[in-house]
């Protein structure tokens, strides 16, 4: 009896965190489409919307920063379907993944020299650098990892990789909400160039957290 007890209520317990973790997914999942939606409408938009601060570099490289916006939109949205279970099937992850993988590849390379020119100085300017070559590195990494059938540290790459890539929208949120307060964006910017450390932080505490649990959508932990 007690053991029937004891499994009875694991059971309720994870598909209470079943339900939790799609909550989340869902919710993630809006975030991004806003993101990517409201932002390559900014900059695919008129010319005179640029902001003051970014509007001369933005026009003298336009396409470059087109380019990244795309794909780096690309990746945010595609990169969330890759932990859906129902992608899992057949061949279809691999095609997710696959095009996940472009969008951080390119997103990543034109990151670079987007980083160079950023507004803020210096710090932004390091700040904007290391996340897009730690963005490159994770997903080579996670390639390599998948390559040789090693899945668990591909899945704790990718982990790490997406949450590189959702700190765009972390950043968004965070940008928004300081400037309700009354906090300038000039003031914010150099600050918030550093967000993707909290991205990161939470990856890593996704893979500790999943490590002894059926997390993920019911696969088994990390």
């Amino acid at each position: 009896m007690r053991k029937n007890t004891a499994l009875e209520s694991s059971q309720a317990v994870n598909l209470s965190t079943k339900f939790q973790i799609r909550v989340i997914w869902f919710c993630m999942m809006f975030f991004a489409l806003q993101a990517s939606t409201d932002g390559l409408g900014y900059i695919f938009g008129p010319l005179e919307r640029f902001d003051p601060a970014f509007s001369e570099k933005y026009q003298a490289n336009l396409s470059l920063v087109r380019t990244h916006a795309v794909f780096s939109a690309t990746a945010l949205c595609t990169g969330l379907l890759a932990f859906w279970q129902q992608t899992w099937k057949g061949h279809v992850h691999a095609l997710v993944g696959r095009i996940y993988g472009l969008g951080v590849l390119v997103g990543g390379i034109t990151g670079i020299p987007m980083a160079l020119m950023a507004e803020g100085g210096f710090s932004s300017r390091l700040a904007f650098l290391l996340q897009a070559c730690l963005w490159l590195i994770t997903l080579t990494l996670a390639v390599s990892f998948a390559r040789r059938k090693k899945f668990a540290s591909h899945r704790r790459f990718m982990i790490r990789n997406y949450a590189l890539t959702y700190s765009a929208v972390i950043s968004r949120l965070l940008l928004h909400g300081l400037q309700q307060m009354g906090m300038g964006f000039l003031d914010l910017y150099p600050i918030l160039s550093w967000t993707w450390v909290l991205g990161l932080a939470a990856g890593e505490w996704w893979i500790r957290f999943s490590k002894s649990r059926k997390t993920l959508f019911g696969r088994p932990g990390f």
